[in-house]
């Protein structure tokens, strides 16, 4: 029968054994203390701890141009130096028929509506796809921002400006200016087209071109004429729908557009 042998215990003899452990354990690594807490880290240098700190703004650095790669704004420029309406917004303009009050057209320099006949009627144009400069690909717009100078020269009430659909096919906002500082909104709701406010404002230029711009935030679409908000206008449908921007007129007159550019966050 084999015999069990206990092993050897008492105080004695486990403080050796931790004293070997403790030995084994720290003898080579004196920085370090083992704790309940984890590892601390203790008697670093000077340069060690900027080496630390090179290191992580290194990696924050490297971490957000990944991000701006991935993420960047993306811009659209069309100027109408053409004399051919199909060499303009990429062939998006289609010409009217002959029963249309409206003359669309490009002059080299502009793109010029004229409407000589109906003063009740509106023409727009929408912009739902682009090429952004640069890339090959089209691009489907969502949230787009717009701007564009406009001349207006309308006969009685009228003007030129955007066109902003946000809601469901068929309902659109105006933000148009006319030649005598003035500025108009309009909606087109379920039924007809209805004038939703009008005034003056110190930013529009009377009888100048003016510099259109608009963007959105969470809760407003805002517009903006030579760089200062002229008003906003709270959002009625959907905050996460898509967004569809483009040009409009109305009333008689004759209306032009240049230098249009639409920017994207992709």
């Amino acid at each position: 029968m084999r015999r069990l042998v206990t092993p050897p215990c008492g105080p004695a003899v486990n403080r050796k054994i931790n004293s070997r452990y403790q030995s084994c354990n720290t003898q080579n690594i004196p920085a370090l203390i083992v704790s309940v807490r984890g590892i601390e880290l203790l008697n670093w240098s000077v340069a060690s701890k900027l080496y630390l700190f090179v290191f992580v703004v290194v990696g924050c650095l490297v971490v957000w141009d990944l991000n701006a790669a991935l993420v960047s704004e993306q811009s659209f420029t069309e100027t109408f130096d053409s004399e051919h309406i199909e060499d303009v917004l990429g062939g998006q303009i289609v010409e009217n028929g002959h029963r249309s009050p409206w003359t669309v057209y490009v002059n080299g320099d502009k793109l010029v509506w004229k409407n000589r006949t109906h003063k009740q009627k509106t023409h727009f144009q929408t912009i739902p796809w682009v090429k952004f400069d640069g890339r090959s690909e089209l691009s489907r717009l969502t949230d787009p921002r717009i701007s564009v100078t406009v001349g207006a020269e309308p006969s009685g009430r009228g003007g030129a400006g955007l066109f902003i659909q946000q809601e469901r096919r068929g309902q659109y906002w105006m933000f148009t200016v006319d030649d005598d500082g003035g500025y108009h909104i309009l909606r087109k709701g379920l039924r007809a087209l209805s004038p939703i406010a009008n005034g003056q404002h110190a930013a529009i230029r009377k009888n100048e071109e003016n510099r259109l711009s608009f963007y959105q935030n969470s809760d407003f679409l805002i517009f903006h004429v030579n760089g200062e908000e002229v008003i906003k206008v709270p959002k009625a449908g959907k905050r996460d729908m898509p967004t569809t921007v483009g040009l409009v007129a109305f009333g008689k007159g004759r209306f032009e557009f240049d230098d249009l550019n639409i920017t994207e966050t992709r």
